[in-house]
């Protein structure tokens, strides 16, 4: 998810998801997060295109906008081992 929103990831990848901003031109509450695609069935429900989103989503800011993908592994790690320790 990482590399698709900074654009490391070949250009066929490119348009697999796309920002709020870019969908409507007035301000929305989630007006940074990624739009979530609609899913009629669970086998496209569950795949990466619709869940990835909900799950990048989740993360918070200050995660999602580290400069590096290195940093970003790092920084997600202790995310996720914190949420474990409290939850």
């Amino acid at each position: 998810m990482y590399k698709a929103l900074n654009k490391l990831l070949p250009p066929m990848f490119q348009h697999y998801f796309t920002k709020r901003h870019d969908v409507h031109d007035y301000y929305t509450r989630a007006y940074g997060s990624l739009s979530v695609q609609y899913a009629r069935t669970d086998y496209r429900r569950f795949s990466l295109f619709c869940k990835g989103p909900i799950i990048l989503n989740k993360i918070p800011s200050y995660i999602s906008n580290v400069s590096t993908f290195a940093l970003f592994k790092k920084v997600f790690k202790n995310f996720l081992i914190s949420q474990e320790e409290t939850g």
